[in-house]
């Protein structure tokens, strides 16, 4: 019986260091997780502003590699979404998405 109870532990104790290094694998190594950023207004964009903002600006969420690869490579502007990239939210000025203290404004 007793075997039996070290056989279940260590199955147990196995599972959780695999889990936990997937995990590490994921946010560590691939970067596999969403950066929040506040790039400033472009024309064209419904866009937040608060009294604290020197400038109107936007709500982006992309994944953290595509920001370095954007910064890494020079070819690409890091705060902003790609053309039909997926994982990759910006998020415009609307009733819905306004946080305590926002408002929405337009470029012109």
């Amino acid at each position: 019986m007793k075997n039996k109870n070290k056989i279940i532990f260590a199955l147990l104790l196995l599972a959780v260091v695999v889990s936990f290094s997937q995990k590490i694998k994921k946010y560590i190594f691939d970067k596999d997780y969403f950066v929040y950023m506040n790039p400033v207004c472009i024309q064209g964009y419904s866009c937040f502003t608060n009294e604290d903002a020197e400038e109107p600006y936007l709500k982006v969420y992309r994944k953290a590699y595509k920001v370095q690869q954007c910064i890494e490579s020079q070819n690409c502007q890091p705060d902003f979404c790609e053309a039909e990239e997926q994982d990759c939210m910006i998020v415009t000025c609307s009733e819905d998405s306004l946080e305590e203290g926002e408002i929405c404004t337009e470029i012109k």
